[in-house]
């Protein structure tokens, strides 16, 4: 398998074999070692084919899923802090901003 996949990485980098005619790409794949049912899902572009011949998935999701956070009853208090500090924050802007207009 891995010789396919290095032969497909080698295809897609070199200009001049990606634009080969079929008889020179059939070429380069018997250089490579390529199996025949594999040479020939590649130069029919049988991809679904080659997909089966290496054992390879079509199509592959990540995702990621975040837990939903738990309210505790120490996590309230906090919140209430900081509610009362961005209160305090925003009052001494305000009071440096009229002092600055002040001056």
């Amino acid at each position: 398998m891995s010789n396919v996949i290095d032969f497909l990485e080698k295809w897609g980098q070199d200009s001049q074999l990606r634009h080969a005619t079929s008889v020179e790409l059939e070429q380069a794949l018997l250089s490579a070692g390529i199996e025949p049912a594999e040479r020939a899902a590649i130069l029919g572009a049988d991809r679904c084919t080659l997909e089966s011949l290496l054992g390879a998935r079509s199509r592959i999701v990540c995702a990621v899923m975040a837990p939903e956070e738990e309210e505790e009853e120490g996590e309230e208090e906090d919140g209430e802090e900081k509610e009362d500090e961005e209160e305090e924050d925003g009052k001494e802007k305000a009071r440096n901003s009229a002092s600055r207009r002040a001056a």
